[in-house]
């Protein structure tokens, strides 16, 4: 039965990355187009079980192998970013666990405004370590509010339908 959980996420990315690729470039804000990919494996990370790491640690191969895929960085460049984030966001999580349920939403937009920048400065530094030039242009300030307004509608998605909602041990989904 787990088998079917990895493979609902592996097209669930999948699908997201098509729609991403295709059809998004096509409205873009002030040249950024959604990082959709990053999105879904931010929202499965922030909702993971703390006891179980597989689905998050699949998140991050799948996510990682596609935004190399599709992105104009080096092969890895991703992939090694999103691991260090998802090293870093299991440390600041084992902080956040007794708070989790109280105020959910305040946890959840900073960091990922936090961890997303962190993910696009990693890739930079990976790809241009050789010729870096420190420079934050203004738009990218749009492309974060353009990104957060996507991963909202995924946490509201995902607090909807998907998360537990009682406390019986039925099988779910994502957990």
């Amino acid at each position: 039965m787990v088998w079917l959980k990895f493979l609902i996420i592996t097209l669930l990315f999948f699908v997201l990355a098509l729609a991403q690729n295709s059809f998004f470039p096509h409205i873009s804000v002030l040249g950024f187009t959604p990082n959709l990919i990053f999105a879904l494996c931010f929202v499965l990370i922030f909702f993971e079980n703390p006891t179980k790491t597989s689905t998050g640690f699949f998140s991050i191969i799948i996510a990682g192998f596609l935004l190399d895929v599709f992105s104009p960085f080096y092969f890895g460049a991703s992939m090694i970013s999103l691991l260090l984030i998802y090293l870093l966001f299991k440390l600041t999580g084992y902080f956040l666990n007794q708070l989790k349920g109280k105020l959910l939403l305040l946890y959840f937009i900073p960091m990922f405004l936090v961890f997303f920048a962190l993910y696009n400065v990693l890739c930079y530094l990976l790809t241009n370590f050789p010729h870096l030039s420190i420079s934050i242009p203004s738009e990218a300030f749009a492309g974060l509010a353009y990104n957060l307004a996507f991963v909202m509608v995924m946490f509201f998605i995902h607090t909807l339908f998907i998360k537990e909602k009682t406390n019986n041990k039925q099988l779910k989904l994502f957990q």
